[in-house]
């Protein structure tokens, strides 16, 4: 928390160094509060007309508070078990049942450009004996949110450190990501397509010959029912890693999908509880619940 207090303290200091500079340069007598500076961006909503980016992607806001939280459940068979089912050999670490989230200073730097600054929170098996609550985690963000004729872009990059109890005892100690997702709508239909393309470095603490590097293609494909509900399917085929010990040899991970239905209380609140499987081995048992949420103040 203290991280975000502080990244509040610098971002309100260069606004009113901005300010300064304009009344000592005689463009203008007064401090601009800051929904004065906030009218000079952009509505970012004429570009990006989906629900779940928008949310994604923060509040229009000059400075804001982002956050998402998601609850990784156990499977099918037994949703709100302690245990969570490992789906693929590509998985960095296998987390167990936990509730966990990230919470964000975010500043709006220009009509498209986003900075972030925040930290993790865990809760690990809700409900049973043993759990805890942990702040985890802390990362810097920045994403380009744009329209490229009738596409609609999210480019993301971010660094995080390890901090969780879990991640810390598998070695890991930084993860560095690169992303960037596109939707098209197709005609004047509901249907949207689109696809999250990935790169993700793991940096360990020593070698561990574990997974270093992922490379992905991750088609997905939604329908809006009405203004406030919609279904999307996500594929994961197209997925990639090495590990440390080899790092030229990449290994295709194994196929899975995932369901789920989107919930758009407020342009700032969705929510997404989806179910997640592999398609070599359906069953009950080996299949992940989850329910996740975009929260902006």
């Amino acid at each position: 928390m203290r991280r975000v207090l502080f990244a509040l303290a610098i971002l309100s200091q260069s606004l009113f160094a901005q300010a300064a500079d304009g009344i000592e340069s005689g463009s203008s007598s007064k401090i601009e509060m800051p929904s004065e500076i906030k009218s000079k961006r952009k509505d970012i909503d004429i570009e990006i007309t989906n629900s779940r980016l928008r949310a994604q992607t923060g509040s229009k806001s000059l400075y804001s508070v982002q956050t998402s939280f998601t609850y990784n459940g156990g499977s099918i068979q037994d949703p709100i078990g302690s245990t969570r089912p490992q789906l693929s050999p590509g998985t960095v670490e296998n987390d167990p049942t936990k509730l966990m989230g990230r919470i964000a200073a975010k500043y709006r730097a220009t009509d498209h450009d986003n900075i972030s600054l925040g930290f993790g929170v865990g809760w690990l098996t809700p409900g049973y004996n043993g759990q805890k609550g942990q702040s985890e985690n802390p990362y810097v963000g920045y994403n380009r949110v744009f329209k490229s004729g009738d596409i609609q872009n999210i480019f993301e990059i971010y660094v995080q450190k390890y901090t969780a109890q879990s991640s810390v005892a598998n070695m890991l100690n930084y993860e560095s990501t690169l992303a960037h997702l596109v939707l098209v709508p197709i005609g004047k239909s509901k249907f949207n397509v689109g696809a999250t393309f990935l790169w993700s470095h793991e940096y360990y603490s020593n070698n561990t010959g574990a997974i270093q590097d992922k490379i992905a293609a991750y088609p997905f494909a939604e329908y809006g029912i009405n203004r406030t509900f919609s279904i999307r399917t996500n594929n994961r085929s197209l997925t990639y890693f090495n590990t440390a010990k080899s790092p030229s040899a990449y290994q295709n991970d194994e196929p899975s999908q995932s369901l789920g239905i989107g919930v758009s209380l407020a342009r700032d609140i969705y929510l997404y509880p989806n179910v997640q499987w592999v398609w070599a081995d359906i069953r009950a048992e080996k299949t992940n619940l989850a329910v996740s949420a975009n929260i902006n103040l």
